[in-house]
């Protein structure tokens, strides 16, 4: 084998070792008990502390006065459009000629110097 190869396969090999190590000491640190919890003194603080009552819950809802027997719906009666009114609008010259426009000639930009 190389020179290099050798190199390489040493190195390797001491990285994989390393890594092994390394992940064997991070799962053998969670089997380490929790530390001790110890007493504080309360110190003062610039908020009032929060109420201990517990508050009145929301009334409910309560349903709108109505009175009953409510009237009957009204309905609207429905037009019934034909091809009539189409063909009458689209063969009016008057609307036609009100709603025409006059086409502008487009802008040549090809004009000019440049």
């Amino acid at each position: 084998m190389s020179k290099m190869k050798r190199l390489f396969r040493v190195w390797g090999g001491m990285a994989v070792a390393i890594a092994l190590l390394l992940l064997a000491v991070a799962a053998l640190s969670g089997c380490s008990g929790p530390g001790e919890i110890t007493a504080v003194e309360p110190t003062a603080t610039l908020y009032p502390p929060p109420p201990t009552d517990i508050p009145a819950p929301p009334p409910g809802p309560t349903p709108a006065a109505m009175d009953f027997p409510i009237a009957a719906p009204t309905r609207a009666p429905v037009v019934q459009v034909d091809d009539g009114t189409c063909v009458d609008c689209h063969t009016n010259e008057q609307v036609l000629q009100a709603m025409a426009t006059e086409e502008e000639a487009p802008e040549v930009e090809s004009e000019g110097e440049g």
